[in-house]
């Protein structure tokens, strides 16, 4: 007003009501909860489809679990060289991408995976004979612990790669097992 700077108040932003830190931090919940439903539901379809495998990975767990933790720290620290390798190909990005996809969706759900391994380890060591639908719950109840145990700052991060080791390097034992097992093919003189 007659050249001068004049402050109206009724044009002044009312008071923080804090909706956007709510916001977010109902997002974050609700995110949680999505992700916590979305590694049962994933639990429960694999232990029903790949429940076997899973009682064998835990018996190359506790017959060697060094061994187990080479072949998953190979498989952590191997399949990303690999996968950048695929890239450098043409014809491998490809392959690249879902090798990609699937070490993504190991790591991310790897703690779910590694729970299952170590409930079925627990279960043949104790002659138990759990439900599909009672082995992933208890599965899970183990993987919401070892998650919040990976929470901790740097000793977090060293459990979670030790029990992702071991989990990969016994799925891959026992895959390798498997194949060995197989009778041998007799060629065609």
């Amino acid at each position: 007003l007659n050249g001068e700077a004049v402050y109206d108040t009724a044009l002044a932003f009312e008071g923080n009501d804090f909706s956007d830190a709510g916001a977010l931090i109902g997002f974050g919940i609700l995110f949680i909860f999505m992700f916590l439903f979305g590694g049962f539901f994933i639990m429960l379809l694999l232990e029903w489809a790949f429940g076997a495998w899973f009682s064998k990975a835990g018996e190359q767990v506790s017959v060697s679990w060094s061994n187990s933790l080479g072949y998953g720290v190979l498989y952590i620290i191997g399949l990303p060289i690999l996968i950048a390798l695929a890239f450098m190909i043409v014809i491998g990005i490809p392959v690249g991408l879902v090798a990609l996809v699937f070490y993504i969706f190991t790591l991310v759900f790897g703690n779910f995976v590694g729970a299952l391994v170590f409930t079925h380890l627990y279960k043949d060591r104790s002659n138990k004979k759990w439900s599909v639908f009672l082995t992933s719950l208890i599965a899970f109840l183990g993987a919401v612990v070892l998650h919040l145990l990976t929470s901790i700052p740097f000793i977090g991060f060293l459990i979670s790669f030790g029990v992702l080791s071991i989990t990969y390097g016994a799925i891959i034992l026992a895959i390798r097992k498997r194949r060995e097992g197989r009778a041998p093919v007799v060629e065609a003189a």
